[in-house]
């Protein structure tokens, strides 16, 4: 069984933590948020409310690590611009 949830939230955060205290890395919580489809306003906020970071109930499109995430298929267009970016800064 799978899905959202608090439970599953409140453990993968206890392995985060875990792993923080190893690597000495740290959530930015300024970066963060939480994403879910197919999820209640409530689950997805109690997630969030776990973490401290905001949710998002309604999103087309965001970005991590540079990369567009779309909820929809991208247009060519974009992976023009995406592609530009990238050898920029590869150069």
């Amino acid at each position: 069984m799978g899905g959202a949830s608090n439970i599953i939230a409140r453990h993968f955060k206890a392995l985060l933590e875990k792993y923080m205290s190893y690597s000495r890395g740290m959530i930015n919580h300024l970066k963060s948020c939480i994403y879910g489809w197919n999820t209640s306003a409530q689950v997805l906020h109690n997630i969030a409310s776990t973490f401290g970071v905001p949710c998002k109930l309604d999103w087309g499109n965001f970005t991590y690590l540079v990369m567009l995430v779309s909820a929809v298929p991208l247009k060519a267009e974009v992976w023009d611009t995406i592609i530009d970016k990238m050898k920029r800064k590869v150069q």
